[in-house]
């Protein structure tokens, strides 16, 4: 097989979806589509966690409570 990397526009995406289809091509995902890593879940975790504080909604900790597991 070959592989081609294209961009097309969004309106246009199932037409092409259909022609590979019709001749039993794969769509493979791109590096970008792939799921976020465990690190970047991590980090969009802790963003959530500052957001809420600075509303007034979440506890911050110091260092000690959580080496402690308060």
């Amino acid at each position: 097989m070959t592989t081609l990397t294209i961009m097309i526009p969004d309106t246009e995406a199932n037409r092409f979806k259909k022609l590979l289809k019709e001749v039993n091509g794969v769509i493979v995902p791109s590096k970008a589509e792939k799921k976020p890593s465990k690190l970047l879940k991590e980090i969009e975790k802790g963003l959530k966690q500052v957001i809420e504080y600075k509303e007034g909604k979440g506890k911050m900790y110091t260092l000690s409570e959580v080496l402690n597991g308060k």
